[in-house]
C-alpha cells in the first residue's frame, strides 16, 4: 500500500467528478481536513470509507488499496475486494464489541466486589469508632462572647458514605440535655437538608425531643470543630470563624475542616 499513489489517485478522481474536498467530505460525512490529509498522503480513509469513497469517486476499491490505477482485471475483482473488506470491518467490529462487552463486564464485576466488600466491612463495624470526649465553647451573643460552655460527647461515630453520630451530645448550659434517657443523633448524610449536618434528640431512641438546640449546624468529622445556634438566637461555636458562618442566613458553607484546622 502506497498511501502517497492513494492520495493522487482520490484527487485527481475528485476533481475528474467535479467536487471539491468540502463537497466529498460533507458527501462522506467527514470533515474536509481528513481529504485533504488523504490526498497529500498523510492518512488513509477508515476501512468503513472505502465503499462508499469508491462509488462516490467511480473508482474501484482495489484502487484505492493498491493506489494503481484502474484496469479491466481491477473492475473484474472489484466485487471480491468489496467482500473482502467488508469481511475485515465486521471481524474488527466483533472484536470491538467483544471486548467492550468484556470490559463492561469486568466494571461490572468490580463495582459489585467493592459494594460487597464495603458491606461486609459496614456489617463487622469497620467504619465505627468510640468517641468519648469534652469540648470547651464559646457561647456567641450578637457577635461577641459572653461566656462559655462544655460540650460532653460519647457515643458511636460511623464513617463511610453515611456519616453519622449516636450518643450523648449534652450541652453544659442547656441541662435538658443532660437527661440519661436522651440520645443524639448527628447526620452528615449528603442527601438531605441540603448536604449539611443536622442534630437531632430522642428519648428512649424513639420518640424526637426538642432542647433548644436548631437543627442545622457545623461540624468536623472528629466533632472537635463546630457551631450551632440555640433557639434564643445564642451560638455556641469553637471558633470565630464557624460562629460568624453559624449566624449567617441563607445558604451554609461546604467547610473544609483539614485546611482549616487540620485534621
Amino acid at each position: 500500500m502506497d498511501i502517497k499513489r492513494t492520495g493522487l489517485i482520490i484527487k485527481e478522481a475528485r476533481e475528474n467528478k467535479g467536487y471539491t474536498q468540502k463537497e466529498l467530505a460533507d458527501r462522506l460525512n467527514v470533515s474536509d481536513r481528513a481529504v485533504s490529509k488523504w490526498e497529500r498522503g498523510a492518512g488513509f480513509p477508515d476501512v468503513t470509507l472505502l465503499e462508499a469513497l469508491s462509488d462516490e469517486l467511480g473508482i474501484t476499491m482495489q484502487c484505492l488499496i493498491s493506489g494503481k490505477q484502474d484496469s479491466a482485471e481491477a473492475a473484474k475483482d472489484d466485487e471480491a475486494v468489496r467482500n473482502a473488506v467488508k469481511f475485515v470491518y465486521r471481524q474488527t467490529i466483533q472484536k470491538v464489541r467483544r471486548n467492550i462487552v468484556s470490559l463492561v463486564a469486568g466494571l461490572i464485576c468490580l463495582i459489585m466486589s467493592v459494594f460487597v466488600m464495603y458491606a461486609v466491612l459496614d456489617y463487622s463495624g469497620a467504619f465505627l469508632e468510640n468517641i468519648s470526649q469534652e469540648v470547651m465553647a464559646d457561647i456567641y451573643e450578637n457577635g461577641k462572647v459572653t461566656g462559655e460552655t462544655k460540650i460532653y460527647m460519647e457515643g458511636t461515630y460511623k464513617d463511610g458514605r453515611n456519616k453519622s453520630f449516636w450518643g450523648k451530645f449534652h450541652v453544659e448550659v442547656l441541662p435538658v440535655t443532660a437527661d440519661e434517657k436522651l440520645t443524639a443523633s448527628i447526620k452528615w448524610d449528603k442527601g438531605s437538608m441540603n448536604g449539611f449536618p443536622q442534630i437531632y434528640y430522642y428519648r428512649d431512641g424513639m420518640n424526637l425531643v426538642e432542647t433548644g438546640i436548631k437543627q442545622k449546624l457545623y461540624i468536623s468529622d472528629n466533632m472537635k470543630n463546630f457551631a450551632f445556634e440555640l433557639e434564643d438566637g445564642r451560638i455556641i461555636a469553637t471558633s470565630e470563624a464557624l460562629a460568624v458562618l453559624e449566624g449567617m442566613e441563607g445558604w451554609r458553607y461546604d467547610i473544609n475542616y483539614n485546611f482549616y484546622y487540620g485534621e
